[in-house]
């Protein structure tokens, strides 16, 4: 009976679980306003703020072999599907490697993704205090090919109504649910 039991419990814990993804919980804490260059202009968050009702913020760099772009496609095509609600979402890339990616570079970089992103870069150890206050965690390892690789946590932070308002996770990346997602929030009176 005891292993009727728990297989019955097994089975209906993935089903239930399996239906619908979950949406992440509400964070509603007050995100860093940064200072940084996008190409040879500096902004804000609050400039981004004061324009857009979503930002959408990743933090990687111009060098990563894999995750950043397949990171950076995603949020691509996501923002495609948001049709006309592109007006009011803002992706920004901030590098972790400002030593290799100037404003220019980061900026360019993120714009080969998709023309209305931003990428941003700064000094050092001002975007080390940037990353930290998100909760960025990311280390620089030696590479034979590149002189260093940067590992770095793939978190794509959600500002809304000037509160970080969730964190999509590698499991939340798939397009269709951060459009789906967003889509929600922009029609909230949250």
């Amino acid at each position: 009976m005891r292993k009727l039991t728990l297989i019955f419990v097994v089975i209906f814990g993935i089903l239930f679980f399996s239906c619908e993804k979950p949406v992440n919980p509400s964070i509603n804490a007050k995100p860093f306003d940064f200072k940084l260059l996008s190409g040879n202009k500096e902004v804000s968050l609050k400039d981004y703020e004061n324009r857009y009702k979503v930002i959408l913020i990743y933090f990687g760099y111009t060098h990563c072999p894999d995750v950043c772009p397949t990171v950076l496609h995603r949020l691509s095509s996501m923002y495609n599907m948001l049709g006309e609600d592109k007006k009011y979402v803002k992706v920004v890339f901030i590098t972790l490697d400002p030593k290799r990616d100037t404003p220019n570079v980061a900026d360019e970089y993120a714009k080969f993704f998709n023309k209305n992103f931003s990428g941003l870069s700064g000094d050092q150890s001002y975007i080390k205090k940037v990353a930290d206050s998100y909760g960025v965690v990311y280390k620089i390892v030696p590479s034979k090919t590149q002189g260093y690789l940067i590992d770095h946590t793939d978190n794509i932070y959600v500002i809304y109504n000037k509160s970080l308002k969730t964190i999509f996770f590698d499991k939340d990346q798939d397009p269709t649910y951060m459009a789906s997602y967003l889509k929600k929030l922009l029609k909230s009176k949250d």
